[in-house]
Formats: structure tokens, C-alpha cells, sequence
């Protein structure tokens, strides 16, 4: 079976950046991209740390990339995504 790599995908009231389909199942993938400072060092500026929880970032810490695809893929395992297509 083959793998079929889908961006930017449509959903009910949102877009999935990254869908992954193949035979390990199906999954969601989130892109987020922070801007670099223009001064400085801007490799160290967008360095980020995902220590199991949240993303951390030089000047932030967040949880919602990774929130927003957990509720990515548990809209994808309901379900709806057939109901979705077939309108």
C-alpha cells in the first residue's frame, strides 16, 4: 500500500496542515512557523523544545499546535472526515 502525503486539507470549520495516509494508520500533522527576530541570533531565536507537554520556545511557551492537532486527529478518527467528503 502505498503513502499519500495531503497539505492544507479543508475540514468542517478548520484546515488540517498535514495528513498522512498509509499503513500504519492515518495521521494529522500541525505547522507552525514563528517568526525570526531580524536582529540577533535568529537561529537560536526559532530553536524550539517539545519536552512531552508543550513547545518551548526561546520568548514562549505554548500548548496549542499541539492541541490543535490532537483535536485534528481525533476529527479524523470520529469519523466525520467521511461524512465531511461526501457532501
Amino acid at each position: 500500500m502505498a503513502t499519500t502525503f495531503i497539505t492544507k486539507s479543508p475540514a468542517e470549520r478548520f484546515n488540517i496542515d498535514h495528513i498522512l495516509v498509509g499503513p500504519a494508520g492515518v495521521f494529522a500533522g500541525e505547522t507552525k512557523a514563528p517568526s525570526k527576530g531580524s536582529r540577533g541570533n535568529r537561529k537560536d531565536e526559532a530553536k524550539v523544545i517539545y519536552d512531552g507537554e508543550r513547545l518551548r520556545f526561546p520568548k514562549w511557551v505554548t500548548t496549542e499546535p499541539i492541541d490543535q492537532a490532537k483535536a485534528e486527529a481525533a476529527w479524523l478518527r470520529s469519523g466525520s472526515v467521511a461524512r465531511w467528503a461526501i457532501r
